[in-house]
């Protein structure tokens, strides 16, 4: 495999996961909540750094890149994940507990500033897994199949190191 190929995989792939993520928020009326919109962010960034990189030198910059992006997609998508299942606290519009207000007026000002959809619940499973959950696996496969790839391929060495090699 080349590493344009590599390239071209991780481009389809993160087309594929914003064209589902669409889909299901247009047809199934699954909005996103704000950690889906960053999850989704990383998606977009992952096809734009990828096309830029079809320039054919400095792999272990790019690879380093887009390594970067795909662990941050997975940190994510994990952290998700956790605040689905009250393993992590996430203390943010989409989740405020209305609770805390002490008067009419804090309560009025908490519920203008909610998001519409709350980051600790899942609307949807597949499986018994939330759609979080199935991001964390598919950008966790994603950044697998990256890594072996790479490694296969040595482009982690450092181009001075393969012109003498």
């Amino acid at each position: 495999m080349r590493f344009g190929d590599l390239l071209a995989l991780i481009i389809v792939a993160a087309v594929g996961a914003l064209v589902t993520a669409k889909i299901a928020e247009i047809y199934f009326h699954l909005p996103p909540c704000k950690l889906c919109t960053y999850q989704r962010m990383l998606y977009a960034a992952l096809i734009i750094v990828s096309s830029v990189f079809f320039i054919n030198r400095y792999y272990l910059f790019k690879i380093g890149v887009i390594i970067l992006i795909l662990v941050a997609s997975v940190s994510i998508a994990f952290y998700h994940v956790g605040v689905e299942k009250k393993w992590f606290h996430y203390e943010s519009s989409c989740t405020a507990s209305f609770s805390k207000a002490k008067s009419f007026e804090e309560y009025k000002n908490m519920l203008e500033g909610k998001d519409v959809v709350s980051c600790d619940q899942s609307f949807f499973h597949f499986l018994g897994i939330s759609i979080a959950g199935w991001n964390m696996i598919y950008s966790s496969l994603l950044l697998l199949i990256t890594l072996v790839i790479s490694i296969k391929h040595n482009w982690f060495k450092d181009e001075k190191a393969k012109a003498i090699a």
